[in-house]
């Protein structure tokens, strides 16, 4: 059976870790570069303050990462799942596009 204090110790310990989280991204400051590897290899570092298109072509696929306004987006892939397409634009340190099929990883620094 769950006790009043079994309850009480789920919600402390759900809460902070709610707390925690929203810290950290409260806290994340806006990045100046962008990384993008490709199979675990450096493919090119972009600044942010430069909008630009790149295109990516590889044995796997072909992907458009466009840098736009401070922010990094996938604008296109011809993966089955489209998943790195669907994510949202990026800007802070740690921030992350993963393209698991084509092995793309575009990363903010």
């Amino acid at each position: 059976m769950i006790r009043k204090a079994d309850i009480f110790v789920i919600c402390f310990i759900l809460a902070a870790t709610l707390l925690a989280t929203g810290t950290a991204e409260f806290f994340k400051t806006d990045g100046h570069t962008v990384n993008i590897t490709i199979n675990n290899e450096l493919y090119g570092s972009y600044s942010l303050f430069e909008n630009r298109e790149i295109e990516l072509v590889t044995d796997s696929g072909r992907n458009s990462v466009v840098i736009e306004n401070g922010k990094v987006y996938m604008a296109s892939a011809d993966c089955r799942d489209e998943i790195c397409v669907n994510h949202s634009k990026i800007s802070k340190i740690g921030d992350t596009i993963v393209c698991l099929p084509h092995k793309v990883v575009v990363e903010i620094k």
